[in-house]
């Protein structure tokens, strides 16, 4: 919810104030206070603050227990004339006193001892940073309210008892019962006196009416509030907010309106009697809809309480006429609810003003009573006659941030759809996947993250009415909520069907702000990662059976591991379940492991032993298994682009969280993690196997997400390696005698985290690497070229591929298909964002089995662009024509008419086209384009002249020139070979030039 706001920070003089600066407009207020939770008088600070009586200190604090000084007070005093500005006084402002004289607060001083309000310590000085107790502090006030000493006796011998005497009389004293006037006062009791003091009626000394004796009374003149501020105090009721309203539900955009209006402490009512609704030009919290405020109002006049040029002094003020009650529970009946209020000393009338905010757009009207718990109702006596006179609910429901659409400004919200960012008061402070709290204010939402807890289920708890029972958790606990669950991927809660069977299963509760449970999803951690079981040992004896299997797990490391027979016999089938006893189970259990093989498993590991599950068994509400016959011309076919399979007539989606276990034609194991790094020509299952899966269900209607695929292909393939950029240099490390080096990198998922490899200190950082994971550390292997390409330019950007180049000398080092491909901005690790593929990003990539680009890591920019430059391995050495061998010997020929021809064929990055000199002599080029690559094509006529001992010397140059960058030339030696066919004939090619 919105904080409340200021609707003024008036300016104030730079001068020391109760020992604390003012600094102009600038200055804090009291919102602003760091210790504002150590002042008790909070609505007078508030109000003097907004009014500029009195500021804070230059460290943001009030100081409310700090003292005050004589001269301090002059100016506070100075302050509440001038209506809360300084007093002009010019080179007048020069004080008679001796100890003022250049005092900073002289002027103060001098202006107050003008007005009879101070008289000094009858030396001829002030004592100006004497500490001032209570009793002199009225005395000031009651003087600067008009009260003169020598009518009032507030200036002789008794002084003191007549000072506070009047002070109470006039309310000096309002709300400071604690203070005693003789001592010291501190800051925030000053405050409250001076509030109390601009509320009194200001008076002057004159004949009563009709008489003319010459005795004067003090007579009343009105508030100093308005006399010298033109202030109103107004205190109502809040009906509506820019956001929520009582009554017609009809809101005010960017005010607030009050109902039961109090002016000057006096009804402002319609001339029947009932209540006028006002309107202020100030965003009061929704929060406080219903409550009784207190505000004070600028040009607010009895002819003109709608004035359009009010404006509101300092920020809202809650009454200390309100009382309430406030409930989260279960109220069944009318009963309940008078039960619940009367527990906070109120009573609930016949009828009451009411509103209920749900995910709806809109209001509801409500007597209280709520068939589950989870909705927060305020029962809200604003009047103190101790009856509800407000009841304001709220029953959010639960939803999931399905997208969130930057480009576009709105996201999608499960069950409602999308909405825009304008019409979300909080969007900034969500994102793609959350689950969020949902309120709906006839058409402005508000999202609260939901809070969620995990853990294992340990007890039901029943409760007679079956929809109040409760589950534990953590020794916690839950029930179910009263709000809408709207997220699809999530199970709503039903007490009395499901609870029973949560026990002994691990889940993830999505709760209501009070702890009811709104939604819940099993917790695929605590079920267990997933594994397929390549090997079984069994060892089956009665009462002391034993199993080891092999495991291919999920992060693609394999292991032999000791099988827990009694826990797993628990998730494993109904056989093992259903045993007579502890040691049938494991019996059994043994005896199912006994040949098993390619098995797609749940596991969890505790001390080194294994345990097994079926999560279809284990867990038989949300996860499922199922699998698929792979018969001849119906065999799965596993690629990236192809997110839906059906395994036994269910359809289950894949993606980037769903791992793929693949055994490959040598019977290799290996584990792709996620849909995308699967090839993209697919892996096809081979024909009379048997594929697995395990499926989440979710809610009913939905598609059902594959968790976890085993399938055999007849190809061969290996996928067990994953992909990192290294951002940094490494830390070094000791563990158990080995030398750990820890490297920050950022994964292909765009996780930024850190990878340890043993005894390894070559990793090179701004470079990909390729890695396998064992237990808690993994094994950099940079000898795989063909999947990971370092240090490289992009010199062009086309719609489905990229050129590129040495990011240091500029040389071509080709091009490579991107459709797909993930690139991530990793410059800074504090915020790595995905982007896309820009010219003259450095960038280093990571590569399918086809060559193509998988991952991209962008971590710099080129200062200027690579020079155009051609590599000597992109100029073919071809000679085209008869006689030519695959080694590149000429053999000539007598009678021959012509010599072979040299073929020249380059690319490089350059935006004219090149100059190809041979042995001094342009050829012609022509370009053609391939993957949004140029390559230039060109061919040479060798001449006899070329002709030396055996060799043909070529002497190749190509300039290239790009973006008016000075050309660049590469020149490049070639020999070939020549024999003539009859070897001592050397006139053999005499027929040439």
């Amino acid at each position: 919810m919105r904080n409340l706001k200021r609707a003024l920070s008036m300016g104030l003089a730079s001068v020391m104030v109760m020992g604390m600066m003012a600094t102009g407009a600038g200055a804090a207020g009291y919102e602003d206070f760091a210790d504002k939770d150590e002042i008790k008088n909070a609505e007078a600070v508030n109000t003097m603050v907004s009014l500029g009586v009195i500021s804070g200190a230059n460290d943001g604090t009030f100081q409310p227990e700090g003292t005050l000084t004589r001269a301090q007070m002059c100016t506070l005093v100075a302050r509440m004339l001038g209506g809360g500005k300084d007093p002009v006084l010019g080179d007048g402002g020069k004080s008679s006193f001796k100890d003022t004289q250049g005092h900073w607060a002289e002027t103060y001083i001098a202006y107050c001892a003008n007005l009879g309000i101070i008289a000094g310590v009858g030396d001829g000085n002030f004592k100006p940073d004497d500490p001032l107790n209570g009793t002199a502090a009225a005395k000031m006030i009651l003087c600067a309210l008009g009260y003169k000493p020598e009518f009032e006796g507030i200036g002789g011998a008794n002084w003191e008892l007549a000072t506070n005497t009047l002070a109470s009389k006039i309310g000096l004293y309002n709300d400071l019962d604690s203070l005693n006037p003789s001592v010291t006062i501190n800051r925030d009791n000053v405050a409250q006196m001076i509030y109390n003091g601009v509320q009194a009626l200001e008076v002057e000394y004159r004949n009563l009416d009709g008489q003319h004796d010459g005795t004067v009374y003090a007579t009343e003149k009105g508030t100093m509030l308005w006399n010298r501020f033109k202030v109103r105090k107004v205190e109502g009721v809040v009906e509506a907010t820019d956001l929520i309203a009582l009554k017609d539900g009809t809101t005010v955009t960017g005010k607030s309106r009050l109902t039961d209006v109090r002016y000057n402490g006096a009804a402002w009512e319609n001339e029947d009697g009932s209540s006028r609704s006002y309107t202020y030009p100030i965003d009061i919290d929704d929060e406080l809809l219903g409550q009784r405020v207190v505000i004070y109002v600028k040009g607010l006049s009895d002819l003109s309480p709608n004035s359009s040029n009010m404006e509101v002094i300092g920020s809202v003020i809650v009454s200390d006429d309100n009382t309430i009650v406030e409930t989260t529970g279960r109220l069944k009946d009318s009963n309940a609810v008078k039960d619940a209020v009367k527990k906070g000393g109120l009573s609930m009338p016949t009828s009451v003003e009411s509103v209920k905010v749900t995910e709806k757009d809109d209001f509801s009207k409500t007597n209280g009573q709520e068939q589950m718990p989870g909705v927060h109702q305020r029962f809200i006596d604003n009047d103190a006659d101790g009856t509800v006179d407000v009841i304001v609910a709220k029953n959010p429901a639960l939803a999931k941030v399905n997208t969130y659409n930057t480009k576009d400004s709105k996201l999608n919200l499960s069950g409602i759809g999308s909405v825009d960012f304008e019409d979300i008061l909080n969007a900034d402070e969500v994102d793609a996947g959350d689950y969020v709290l949902v309120y709906n204010y006839e058409g402005t939402y508000i999202l609260e993250q939901a809070e969620s807890v995990s853990g294992t289920v340990t007890a039901y708890v029943h409760n007679s009415t079956a929809t109040l029972s409760k589950i534990t958790m953590d020794g916690t606990n839950y029930g179910v909520g009263s709000g809408e669950m709207l997220a699809s991927d999530l199970i709503k809660p039903n007490a009395a069907d499901q609870f029973p069977d949560l026990v002994d299963g691990s889940y993830t509760l999505y709760l209501d702000p009070h702890g009811n449970i709104l939604g819940y999803v099993e917790d695929e951690g605590t079920i267990g990662n997933y594994a397929v079981i390549t090997a079984a040992n069994v060892t089956e004896s009665k009462g002391f059976s034993s199993a080891e299997v092999k495991l291919t797990l999920s992060d693609g490391t394999s292991g032999k591991y000791d099988v827990n027979l009694l826990a797993s016999a628990k998730k494993w089938n109904t056989t093992t379940q259903n045993a007579a006893g502890n040691t049938a189970k494991e019996d059994a259990m043994a005896t199912g492991l006994k040949g098993a093989k390619d098995v797609l498993v749940a596991y969890t590991l505790d001390d080194g032993k294994v345990t097994l599950s079926h999560p279809q068994v284990a867990n038989s509400k949300t996860y499922v298994e199922a699998t698929n016959a792979n018969t001849a011309g119906s065999e799965l076919n596993f690629k990236s682009s192809t997110a839906s399979y059906t395994f036994g007539g269910v359809k289950v989606m894949a993606d980037n969280k769903t791992v793929f276990f693949v055994k490959d034609k040598e019977g290799s194991y290996s584990v792709v993690a996620g849909l995308d790094n699967l090839p993209a020509s697919g892996l096809k299952a081979g024909t009379g196997t048997s594929s697995q899966v395990i499926y989440y269900k979710g809610a009913t209607g939905k598609d059902a997400m594959a968790k976890a695929i085993y399938f055999e292909t007849n190809q061969k393939f290996t996928s067990s390696s994953s992909y990192a950029f290294v951002t940094g240099t490494y830390t070094k490390t000791t563990a158990n005698g080995e030398t750990i080096h820890t490297y920050p990198v950022v994964l292909e998922d765009g996780t930024v985290t850190k990878l340890s490899a043993k005894n390894d200190d070559s990793v090179a950082k701004e470079e990909a690497h390729e890695y396998q994971t064992s237990g808690s550390y993994v094994t950099f292997d940079n000898s795989n070229l063909d999947r990971v390409k370092n240090n490289l330019a992009i010199t062009n950007v086309g719609a489905n591929a990229i050129s590129v180049a040495n990011a240091e000398t500029g040389e071509p080092a080709g091009s490579y298909a991107i459709r797909g491909a993930k690139v991530w901005d990793v410059q800074d690790t504090d915020d790595v964002f995905e982007t896309r593929f820009q010219k003259d990003q450095k960038v280093a990539l990571v590569l399918t089995n086809e060559g193509d680009v998988k991952t991209a890591f962008v971590y710099d920019e080129m200062e200027g662009t690579p020079s155009p430059a051609v590599k000597p391995g992109d100029v073919t050495e071809g000679v085209t024509g008869d006689g030519v061998d695959g080694s590149g010997n000429i053999t000539i020929t007598a009678g021959q008419t012509s010599l072979p021809k040299f073929k020249v064929e380059f690319q490089a990055d350059s935006d004219k086209d090149p100059i190809v000199k041979v042995n001094g002599e342009r050829i012609s080029v022509s370009k053609k384009i391939t993957r949004a690559v140029a390559t230039w094509v060109g061919e040479y006529q060798i001449k006899s002249s070329d002709l030396n001992n055996g060799k043909i010397p070529l002497e190749v140059k190509i300039t290239t020139q790009k973006d008016d960058m000075d050309p660049v030339t590469t020149t490049m030696n070639y020999n070939l070979t020549y024999t003539y066919k009859n070897a001592n004939d050397t006139e053999a090619v005499s027929v040439l030039p």
